[in-house]
């Protein structure tokens, strides 16, 4: 979508909500002005209203010989292009109704006189690449979007256009605060998560967030699917102003299916790939990548599970690691260097590895940490600064763990002896879990809280 100039400088209103449908259109209106007070015809695949008589003449005023505009369709955007005036792709918003002819929208066309345009009333967009593009020419802070559950396929391997990969770092949105969900019938629900997926095509990265400190951009509940290719996964322009939550990122096989960006509760898995890199992370789950966690810079690692990777599970330097736990990766549990400042792991765990279960901790500290000697390696190359309260496991702790469960069992020398052995905070008396995934007392009372884990 074409920006038209200094006519049309003006913005849209950050109250303008996006929508985007598998079976919609990237030539719809696309968003509605949420507070107008009439209907939003945004939600819904095909445009309320679709002529191809449109007639600008440079000022706010659009007629149609057609016509059949009505009063609820004040405060839906229209898409027009076309037309002998040579109009180029624009959206606007329905600011008033006159009559079935003739509307006024939120700011001049700036157009010279044209004749025959195409002009379509409401529907929601067919991609996310062409919400992307919209935005990057007319976005403001604040503004959200929705995209409903289906399978997006990518058509292109260029970002930011129709048919491609979202790339939200583009144009007037970057550094504005943004919000994009994902969700299954009611806008807000986590039922079902709309999938991306690349097929044929090889964008650089499957979604380009662009937050920065003048406005961080938030990612909800989405799957995105490289076909195995020499793509990325979610990729932050700046460190950390970026939150992503309950996405998937799979078959990823570039350099990182995360990178650079606060996730909560997401999972990278079966990505020829790092799964979260240089990253803030809760609850998040890396499964059958290279590397699950690389960390740095000082940034935590809380409650994550790396599992089953063909490297380390977790691997880096200064990312304090708390309640994480590494399970059956190739390398070592948690790998830290030792020519940075210390690392401080609490309440990890590490089972079936096939390097250390902690290497290069001369500079480390761990509280409450479990190994056992199923680590092929052992539980130390090097002996860290402190080790306090560590724990020996004889048996296999989880419920189910090659099954994807990580739950604490009741065995001894397993489960049990991670059960509320967790640190707490000051002055406290709790019942905190060692490793990722709390326990749950009978009765339904938490033994340290809930399950982090993602399916998927």
């Amino acid at each position: 979508m074409a920006s038209n100039g200094s006519a049309n400088s003006m913005t849209l209103s950050s109250t303008v909500v996006w929508e985007v449908r598998v079976s919609g259109s990237d030539v719809n209106g696309g968003a509605y002005k949420s507070d107008a007070g009439t209907v939003d015809y945004s939600l819904q695949d095909a445009a309320q209203l679709a002529v191809t008589d449109a007639v600008t003449n440079g000022t706010t005023t659009i007629t149609s010989a057609t016509g059949g505009f009505t009063d609820a369709m004040v405060g839906n955007l229209i898409y027009i292009t076309g037309g002998t005036g040579s109009i180029a792709a624009e959206r606007y918003e329905i600011a008033t109704r006159s009559d079935t002819n003739t509307i006024t929208v939120d700011r001049s066309t700036g157009l010279t006189t044209g004749t025959g345009a195409t002009l379509n009333v409401g529907g929601a967009l067919g991609s996310p690449g062409e919400l992307s593009a919209a935005i990057s020419t007319q976005g403001v802070a604040d503004m959200k979007a929705w995209a409903k559950s289906g399978a997006y396929a990518l058509t292109t391997a260029t970002l930011n256009v129709s048919g491609g990969a979202p790339d939200f770092s583009a144009g007037s949105m970057n550094n504005k605060r943004f919000y994009l969900s994902g969700y299954q019938t009611t806008r807000g629900d986590l039922a079902a998560q709309p999938s991306i997926t690349a097929g044929a095509f090889a964008p650089v990265q499957m979604t380009k967030m662009g937050g920065s400190s003048g406005g961080s951009h938030l990612l909800r509940n989405f799957s995105l699917d490289g076909g195995s290719q020499n793509v990325n996964g979610i990729m932050s322009g700046s460190n950390l102003y970026n939150r992503v939550t309950h996405c998937l990122v799979s078959h990823c096989d570039g350099t990182n299916a995360f990178s650079t960006i606060q996730c909560m509760k997401c999972k990278a898995f079966s990505c020829a790939a790092s799964g979260f890199q240089s990253g803030a992370n809760w609850g998040c789950w890396a499964d059958a990548c290279v590397t699950g966690f690389s960390m740095g810079g000082g940034l935590p690692q809380t409650n994550c599970i790396a599992s089953n990777n063909t490297g380390d599970g977790f691997a880096g330097n200064s990312a304090p690691l708390v309640g994480c736990t590494s399970y059956n990766n190739s390398g070592d549990g948690f790998q830290v260097s030792t020519s940075n400042r210390g690392t401080y792991l609490a309440n990890c765990v590490t089972y079936g590895n096939g390097g250390y279960s902690y290497n290069g901790m001369t500079t480390a500290d761990l509280s409450n940490c479990a190994s056992s000697n199923t680590d092929t390696s052992g539980r130390f190359n090097q002996t860290p600064f402190f080790d306090i309260d560590g724990i020996a496991l004889t048996a296999d702790p989880f419920t189910n763990a090659a099954g994807g469960d990580f739950s604490l069992n009741t065995d001894a020398g397993g489960g049990a002896l991670l059960r509320a052995a967790g640190i707490n905070p000051f002055g406290q008396t709790g019942f905190l879990d060692a490793g990722a995934v709390q326990h749950e007392d009978a009765g339904g009372g938490g033994g340290g809280g809930s399950n982090f884990i993602l399916g998927g």
